[in-house]
């Protein structure tokens, strides 16, 4: 857990080292709903959405649709892949963007502390301003943390405290500049109102790697989650 921390710790060091680069700025406001619905003992089917705005509320910036299967190896261990519907606005319309994903994920407990750990790799096909596709991977990996506020778990009718970071990289014939794509790193609050619902309410900094030299996107984002397991 210290090598992860100091690691995300490095990369935060890196992106605002002093070094000549161009930083565009914006506001964003992303509403995610994710839900899990249990299948049988080990199976389950994985669906979020999501609903992102621009300059706060005023713009739009993406719409997606995010399905898929899961199975889970033990109490720790889960695979899940799936596709991705994707809708990115650019220049007052709206471009597509179709993904494959897979994944694993990893769920332990340090005393109070909830840790989460996920690897995602993505098969992208991006729509162009010409209309054409280009194909490139991506590499995500997440750290999460959790504790409790007022209880000894999280549980029923439960406030927590969420801390986490995401790291994005590319691959492919068409990444050129942006061999790192992203960092997401967010931090806030959520309540557990019982074991199938809980909210979340989340800050996040998104510095986003431009395909040119030393360019960047650095977004304030709020960010609010709601989470159901079903079963």
């Amino acid at each position: 857990m210290k090598n992860l921390i100091l690691f995300f710790l490095f990369i935060y060091l890196t992106l605002n080292a002093e070094v000549p680069k161009q930083v565009s700025n914006n506001n964003l406001t992303w509403f995610g709903h994710f839900a899990r619905y249990k299948l049988n003992k080990k199976l389950f089917f994985h669906l979020d959405y999501g609903l992102r705005r621009a300059d706060w509320l005023r713009d739009w910036s993406q719409i997606l649709v995010r399905p898929g299967i899961g199975y889970q190896l033990n109490d720790k261990f889960f695979l899940a892949f799936g596709g991705v519907f994707f809708m990115h606005y650019r220049t007052d319309k709206f471009k597509p963007e179709y993904r494959l994903w897979q994944q694993i994920s990893y769920q332990a407990k340090a005393g109070t502390l909830i840790i989460n750990q996920r690897l995602r790799i993505e098969q992208r096909y991006i729509s162009s301003p010409a209309d054409e596709f280009t194909y490139t991977n991506r590499y995500r990996y997440q750290l999460n943390l959790q504790v409790p506020i007022h209880k000894k778990s999280i549980e029923d009718n439960t406030f927590y405290f969420t801390l986490a970071d995401e790291i994005m990289f590319n691959s492919g014939k068409s990444v050129v500049c942006n061999y790192f794509d992203q960092n997401r790193i967010s931090t806030g609050f959520g309540y557990m109102f019982n074991k199938s619902l809980n909210i979340q309410l989340l800050y996040m900094n998104l510095v986003l790697k431009q395909n040119s030299p030393n360019s960047f996107y650095d977004n304030n984002t709020i960010v609010l989650n709601l989470i159901q397991q079903l079963n």
